[in-house]
Formats: C-alpha cells, sequence, structure tokens
C-alpha cells in the first residue's frame, strides 16, 4: 500500500520526502495505524498520531490542529498512543 506510491509519480508526503531526504522507507516494518471512510476523522486521527508519536516518526504534518485537551480526551477515547 505504501510502496507503490514511492516508485510511481512524485506526488504526496511519502513520495516527496523520499526525493528530499537519503533515508530509504522500511516498509516491512510499516503498519496502517488507522483507517476511515470520513475524511474528519481521518485527518482528526492522522493529527493524533503526529502530535502523539512526534514529528520525527511520520514523514506527513497533519491537516489541522488539535488542542491539548482534545489530545487528553482522544487518548481516552483511543486508549492512549494509537
Amino acid at each position: 500500500e505504501h510502496a507503490s506510491p514511492v516508485k510511481q509519480t512524485p506526488s504526496g508526503h511519502l513520495v516527496v520526502h523520499c526525493a528530499r531526504c537519503p533515508c530509504t522507507p522500511l516498509f516491512t516494518n510499516t503498519a496502517i495505524l488507522g483507517r476511515h471512510s470520513d475524511k474528519t476523522t481521518r485527518e482528526v486521527h492522522k493529527a493524533f498520531i503526529i502530535k502523539t508519536r512526534g514529528v520525527d516518526k511520520c514523514v506527513s504534518e497533519p491537516s489541522v490542529a488539535l488542542l491539548g485537551k482534545e489530545i487528553l480526551f482522544l487518548e481516552r477515547v483511543w486508549g492512549g498512543r494509537k
């Protein structure tokens, strides 16, 4: 799911990151952290993951900003650091 975009046309955060950085993606160590049919839920989940895991562990930037109280709420709802 992640490997094919890197080899195709350059679009998306992973492809751009790989073009600029000498690092190599480790797809065998990659996990899908969530799937959501609703765009807003996907964006909130992505922002939550980036915020709680740290930007050094993520290739992308969040599309939305979450406040501290929202992070605390989501940690309770999603069971901590998902």
